[in-house]
């Protein structure tokens, strides 16, 4: 294991030195190739630790910068070579910030962690709250995507603490003390009640978290589950955006907005997942471009905006600020994209040491899934590493992506130590 470990910090430090020369020829070549060779070496030489943050990244991050910044669409412009030389150099902070903490060597303290039921129903609660309050007024957008600018936001912030829940439930019944057809059912429900908000991101946040589970748990079938998850959330990615043009009045036009933007050849739903990457690396581009002319027009921290409309009063969100400059004031907010947002707010060296930063946390946390061995702590890491893949994405962080992680330690933490003081009395007896 350390061995691997080892090998695994060379190899990928020299795929970054020798990616960095095809830079001079192509940016995005250089990122495809880094981020391709880093999944195909997991793959087929580091099965065991196919879900370490380093391949997790070079995937999804990597298919994100690729596929939004390939010009193969005229919407939203051109990419530029500089902006795709940002963003492999953002990629390369990331997985060079994760391989630095992975020189630590890794602990192991396996515990057999079971949530109680109180725990679970307390922390259930309030996203109980949420979706009642969604249900009540305006109702759910998952039937009616009209409703979805119509929902508050504290409404949308409790409701989504059901990833709390989800993260528990799904440790207890990896515990092998349900069937196969029990843990389906109780998945599916837990699906259902995540997709009610009307977010489409967060049904494919939990099958992404069940799909690396089971690539953890199921070594000998790995690239079966690979091509299964990938079926489903591609799937459902297309159902959803279907499903959304049949009942919104903004989507009907989707195959006239494909040909304008002469992305015939992607299909329909390949060209709106090709637009909804690329609009956020394009706003990327112009907030680069803008920090580069000087010119501030948002006055505030975009960093923090989304955590100030948690505080009494009212206050616009990050993407409504964003939307602001392009004369966009329906009450739509637009994904900036976190490299454009976080260069414009704290310039490109720092916006560098923030992704190392955010690798160095991945792997801490990849390194505690490992030492307690449990799907809890699996799953909390797997759940924060597409927490920042969506930040990466959205450009904004959510007051959630702090808020459901800490909620979850705490209730692992307590759950194990109830357990401890469990088989203490036990001892005693």
């Amino acid at each position: 294991m350390q061995r691997d470990r080892f090998q695994r910090i060379v190899i990928t430090f020299t795929a970054i030195i020798a990616t960095s020369f095809l830079c001079i020829a192509s940016s995005l070549l250089a990122l495809s190739v880094l981020a391709g060779f880093i999944v195909v070496y997991g793959l087929v030489f580091d099965k065991e630790s196919i879900t370490h943050p380093v391949y997790v990244i070079s995937g999804l991050v990597g298919f994100y910068f690729i596929f939004g910044s390939l010009n193969i669409s005229t919407y939203r412009g051109e990419i530029s070579e500089h902006t795709c030389l940002l963003e492999y150099m953002f990629l390369c902070s990331m997985i060079i910030g994760v391989l630095i903490y992975d020189i630590k060597p890794n602990e192991h303290a396996p515990i057999h962690l079971k949530v109680p039921n109180l725990l679970l129903i307390l922390a259930g609660l309030p996203a109980f709250v949420g979706l009642l309050w969604i249900g009540l007024s305006p109702g759910f957008p998952l039937f009616d995507p009209n409703l979805f600018t119509k929902v508050r936001g504290k409404a949308y912030f409790l409701s989504e603490t059901i990833f709390v829940l989800f993260v528990l439930v799904i440790n207890n019944i990896y515990l092998k003390e349900f069937s196969k057809i029990k843990r389906a059912l109780i998945i599916a429900g837990l699906l259902f009640f995540i997709s009610l908000p009307g977010y489409r991101g967060w049904p494919i946040i939990a099958i992404l978290c069940l799909c690396l589970l089971s690539l953890r748990y199921r070594q000998k079938k790995l690239f079966t589950t690979l091509a299964m998850y990938s079926v489903l959330v591609l799937g459902l990615i297309t159902g959803l955006a279907y499903y959304r043009r049949l009942h919104s009045d903004e989507l009907i036009l989707a195959e006239l907005v494909v040909q304008k933007f002469d992305a015939e050849q992607l299909g329909v739903f390949g060209a709106l997942l090709h637009f909804a990457l690329r609009e956020s690396i394009a706003i990327s581009q112009f907030l680069i471009e803008r920090y580069q002319q000087n010119v501030r027009e948002i006055h505030g921290s975009l960093f923090l905006s989304d955590f100030m409309t948690m505080f009494p009063g009212s206050r616009d969100s990050g993407g409504i600020m964003i939307a602001s400059i392009f004369g966009e004031y329906s009450g739509v907010g637009l994904t900036p994209g976190a490299l454009g947002a976080l260069i414009y707010e704290f310039g490109t060296i720092n916006t560098l040491f923030i992704a190392m930063l955010i690798g160095i946390i991945l792997s801490y946390f990849y390194k505690i899934s490992l030492k307690y061995a449990v799907p809890g702590y699996s799953c909390l890491y797997y759940l924060i590493i597409i927490y920042i893949i969506h930040y990466i994405h959205r450009g904004i962080p959510k007051p959630s992506y702090l808020t459901n992680p800490l909620l979850i330690i705490f209730l692992l933490t307590l759950s194990k130590q109830l357990s401890k003081n469990i088989k203490h009395l036990k001892d005693i007896k």
